[in-house]
């Protein structure tokens, strides 16, 4: 896998994807339905997992690169 993520887009998968995990598995009153706090839970926990490895497979199938080119 090459890397296709920066350091700001890494970051801020970060920040969504723990802001998700935190409202998805405590019952802060946001969201009532629990279906879509099981979602929220998933998105977030792959948000942390692309931001871990630097790679999203969805920039790949749409050609983008957000990492920084090596001259």
């Amino acid at each position: 896998m090459k890397r296709n993520m920066g350091s700001l887009d890494r970051g801020l998968r970060v920040v969504a994807g723990v802001a998700l995990l935190y409202v998805g598995l405590f019952n802060t009153g946001y969201v009532d339905n629990e279906v879509v706090r099981y979602i929220m839970v998933v998105f977030g926990g792959i948000n942390i997992v692309t931001a871990i490895f630097a790679f999203c497979p969805m920039y790949t199938l749409a050609s983008i690169s957000t990492a920084p080119t090596k001259h």
